[in-house]
């Protein structure tokens, strides 16, 4: 059965007016709300190079040099430095940073070109700050060094 078009006579009954396009509709119900793990979305979408693979092995032996070359970071205070090391995989575009305490935190979907920067910055605690803080981050608490400085 085809829905009624309204009609366009102004007199016409309540009911004719009614078109079924009209009709109020039924509430949807609300969708969840996901939010992705940026550590598992960066991993799962790349195979993980051999190169890195054994990096980070090497990195949770207590050897990090390949995998944060980048070592020591620059600061704008020596006595007390915010980064120790920093490394970055193109493959995956993943940045890395190691803190005063130990921590290695994974930066995800960083371009190139923010790499280069970081590494040409007096202050990498700044940029971190400034720069890095914007994309998604999460700790690789497998690759964690404890330091007994905070």
């Amino acid at each position: 059965m085809a829905p009624r078009r309204a009609s366009r006579n102004p007199r016409a009954n309540a009911y004719e007016q009614i078109s079924l396009f009209d009709a109020p509709k039924a509430p949807e119900a609300p969708q969840p709300r996901v939010t992705p793990n940026p550590a598992a979305r960066a991993g799962s979408r790349r195979i993980m190079s051999e190169e890195l693979a054994d990096a980070i092995q090497l990195a949770k032996d207590g050897d990090d040099f390949d995998l944060l070359p980048y070592q020591p970071t620059p600061s704008i205070n020596p006595p007390r430095p915010r980064t120790l090391a920093a490394g970055y995989d193109k493959d995956s575009q993943t940045l890395r940073v190691r803190f005063r305490n130990g921590q290695v935190y994974g930066y995800y979907n960083v371009p190139p070109n923010v790499w280069r920067n970081f590494k040409r910055v007096k202050s990498p605690g700044r940029a971190v700050n400034r720069t890095l803080n914007n994309f998604p981050y999460a700790p690789e608490h497998d690759l964690d060094s404890p330091t007994g400085v905070n």
